[in-house]
């Protein structure tokens, strides 16, 4: 480090006494100022633990897969490994199943994936739902909750914070519009225990016909539904648009039709689209496609929805790059007094232009930085802060000379 020593005027002691308990850099301290010391990293957020370890669901430069299916039944002996079977043939982390028929709440282990379920506690073998884990969604789950027979939830890590992940069994059209709204205040409820700031899933068989009706869905139905709209359509479109959950089985035009509907009746004279992945804003972002797929088969009248996700990082803003007095210049003498005359003359006329009117103390120390930053601008320059040091030393170069 380098120093050297200017002349004070003989006003400036006058003028420092009037700074009373001012700081050196930042003005008077005023009651009820204070200092936040806490550490942030870049995105406002506390960073997440091990974000680029395996256990990360969702991560950059990878596609995420996570789809859910009605399969009517998996109560029978042997039906649950030839789901399994028949979804290996497709490549996905999480799948949502609808219509298990198991009770009670369980976590097991078929042929490598763990499944968690949620199913009633009366014996009735009816609804039930659960979520099928590939390896990936195994070491990044932190916890799932059975919030009833048609709803469970669970949390991921991924690598830039948290997912979470709801599958559903909406009840039918025979049932009443008391189960109904039970159904939807309890996830209403589970929507409201979602961490802010998690990406939310919303996925499973809803049983109602959103349709080719967008324009009131302020955004958050897409153009490419199939058939009109039902009452219970309705009831998920107003869902949908208190939450902030985007349809994404209806954002996406496809080149097929079946590959739009999720249902067919029997014989195959009518398909309507009942089953949906939502997505907030957060899953919005990384979605890049959602559709069914026609080729997948285990009995079901339902098809398997799946949606494609890739996590979409904010490209950083190049900053600029600070920049430092270059003090270097203080071993010339003739840029030292140069130094010195600028101080000298600027310290005059800030004197002077004093006399035509009394600053406020705040407004004269503001005034007495610039001076000294103004002096140190014309007689030194600037460098970059964190720059490369040169390799060789000036005293290297004085010994080879």
């Amino acid at each position: 480090h380098y120093h050297t020593r200017v002349r004070v005027p003989a006003e400036f002691p006058e003028f420092l006494s009037e700074l009373g308990d001012m700081g050196p850099d930042c003005g008077p301290a005023t009651e009820n100022e204070s200092y936040d010391a806490a550490v942030l990293n870049p995105s406002g957020r506390t960073a997440v633990e091990n974000p680029d370890s395996p256990g990360s669901l969702l991560k950059t430069k990878a596609i995420l897969t996570v789809g859910c299916w009605n399969v009517r039944t998996l109560y029978t002996a042997g039906a649950t490994n030839i789901l399994i079977q028949e979804l290996n043939r497709f490549q996905w982390e999480v799948i949502g199943i609808a219509e298990t028929h198991w009770l009670n709440s369980d976590d097991r282990l078929v042929e490598g994936y763990r499944i968690v379920s949620s199913g009633p506690v009366d014996g009735r073998h009816r609804s039930e739902v659960a979520i099928i884990l590939g390896k990936v969604a195994q070491k990044s789950i932190i916890g799932y909750e059975p919030v009833s027979d048609r709803i469970i939830t669970a949390r991921f890590k991924t690598q830039t914070g948290y997912m979470t992940i709801c599958q559903v069994y909406a009840p039918t059209a025979d049932s009443s519009d008391e189960e109904l709204d039970n159904f939807y205040s309890q996830l209403q409820l589970a929507v409201d225990g979602t961490p802010t700031g998690d990406m939310l899933i919303v996925m499973g068989d809803f049983n109602a016909k959103v349709g080719q009706q967008w324009e009131d869905g302020e955004g958050m139905v897409g153009k490419f539904g199939i058939g009109d709209r039902n009452g219970r359509g309705d009831r998920l479109v107003a869902f949908c648009t208190i939450n902030g959950l985007y349809i994404s089985n209806t954002l996406f035009k496809q080149t097929k039709a079946n590959r739009i509907w999720t249902w067919e009746s029997p014989g195959g004279r009518t398909h309507n689209q009942i089953d949906y992945i939502l997505v907030n804003r957060k899953g919005r972002q990384s979605l890049r496609n959602s559709r069914a797929f026609p080729s997948a088969d285990i009995g079901s009248d339902h098809q398997l929805l799946l949606a494609n996700f890739k996590l979409k990082l904010r490209k950083m803003e190049n900053k600029k790059q600070s920049t430092l007095p270059d003090v270097e210049k203080f071993k010339d003498g003739n840029v030292r007094e140069q130094y010195q005359n600028v101080i000298e003359d600027k310290w005059k006329e800030l004197i002077g232009s004093w006399s035509s009117g009394a600053p406020t103390v705040a407004e004269k120390w503001e005034q007495v930085k610039n001076v000294f930053h103004e002096a140190a601008d014309a007689a030194l320059g600037k460098k970059r802060k964190g720059g490369r040091k040169p390799w060789l030393s000036e005293q290297t170069r004085e010994l080879e000379g």
